[in-house]
């Protein structure tokens, strides 16, 4: 398995479209945009989602363990 940043991943305070570590370094971890296709609450979907991932496989792995 691949290396990946720790969570515990949360989406930003102010605009909820970014996703970063949450500890004291908040470090940026990806921005969900909007376009053409993608609403604002699309995006902001995405990056509850993204922010999950670490929690998800954590779970992922202790299921198949």
């Amino acid at each position: 398995m691949s290396n990946h940043t720790p969570g515990p991943w949360i989406t930003g305070a102010i605009n909820h479209r970014e996703v970063r570590t949450n500890d004291r370094t908040m470090f940026p971890i990806c921005f969900t945009n909007t376009g053409n296709t993608v609403s604002e609450a699309e995006a902001r979907s995405n990056a509850r989602l993204i922010a999950a991932a670490p929690t998800l496989l954590e779970t992922l792995v202790a299921v198949a363990s």
